[in-house]
């Protein structure tokens, strides 16, 4: 939902525009006659956003069960962001377990979900759809608040690495051309591989070697991965140190994320280009995905 701007009207576009791990955008909203920033009003408390913009009235069934996924939560604040007043017949579906926000700008994109923690960072995001299938992963996603909420358990976090930006969004685009009909493409040579090299080796091994107080040499089993609904990542090459898994297309798929046993519920994915890097000595459960193909980079580092 960042702002963009065409010829002379500000549009709010809501296809791969909210990254997890980013903060809110600062769009300006009205909530209850108040005017400000998204991102300011939202900050202080853990706000499960349905953005909908003009498409109430035919989501009028989604949003009878997104108030009462959020009314089941005392911890949780529900908004429904609309870009035009809401209808009398989305009100009633949403009763009083949820704020309403005006938009003031237009907006384009399909109706989304947005999980966002205190600190106004979101933590996941999804479809909206007629269907009851959002509320599944939103279960999910509301586990990442373990720890932050009154009177829940503290649990340490994994010890992983996630940095983003390590391979641009041209390269990332490289590779999935380079992919596309192939299923799994393994890089034995050639220039993608000589590029993937490069970045991994200027932009994430002096990161690891500060973070973990290592370094490493080779890089192993270089591939670009589909992962198509209902399957997950696979396990890591058992002759590596770490694994790096690097998503070439956020926003393409839903479920797909890694978790760690042992540690905290938090499920680990990235935006586009960012690298998600761990040692293979950890127990890591690879979740299926559940709509759309993650497409990733994936190689082993020793």
């Amino acid at each position: 939902m960042a702002s963009i701007t065409t010829n002379t009207t500000p549009v709010i576009t809501l296809e791969r525009s909210i990254d997890v791990g980013a903060l809110l955008p600062a769009t300006v909203v009205e909530i209850d006659g108040r005017v400000a920033p998204l991102d300011d009003v939202c900050r202080g408390s853990s706000v499960v956003i349905a953005v909908i913009g003009g498409r109430g009235p035919e989501l009028v069934d989604a949003l009878g069960r997104f108030s009462g996924f959020c009314a089941a939560s005392d911890e949780l604040r529900g908004v429904v962001l609309t870009s035009e007043p809401v209808t009398d017949d989305v009100r009633a579906a949403c009763g009083a377990d949820v704020d309403f926000g005006l938009l003031t700008q237009p907006l384009v994109g399909e109706p989304t979900v947005i999980v966002a923690d205190a600190d106004a960072r979101v933590r996941h995001r999804r479809h909206l759809d007629p269907e009851a299938s959002f509320l599944s992963g939103l279960g999910r996603a509301i586990a990442v608040f373990d720890g932050r909420m009154p009177g829940r358990r503290v649990i340490a976090a994994a010890p992983v690495l996630l940095q983003p930006a390590v391979v641009e969004p041209e390269l990332c685009e490289r590779l999935l051309l380079a992919a596309d009909g192939h299923g799994d493409l393994v890089l034995l040579d050639g220039e993608l591989l000589r590029d993937v090299a490069d970045r991994v080796q200027h932009r994430l091994v002096p990161t690891l070697r500060r973070a973990f107080g290592t370094s490493v040499s080779d890089l192993d089993d270089l591939r670009v991965q589909t992962i198509g609904v209902g399957q997950s990542l696979g396990l890591a090459s058992e002759a590596s140190r770490f694994d790096l898994v690097v998503t070439l297309n956020a926003g393409g798929y839903t479920g797909g994320e890694t978790r760690f046993r042992g540690f905290s519920p938090d499920l680990h994915d990235g935006p586009a280009g960012a690298a998600l890097v761990y040692s293979t000595g950890l127990a890591a459960d690879h979740l299926p995905v559940q709509a759309g193909a993650r497409k990733v980079l994936r190689l082993g580092l020793r």
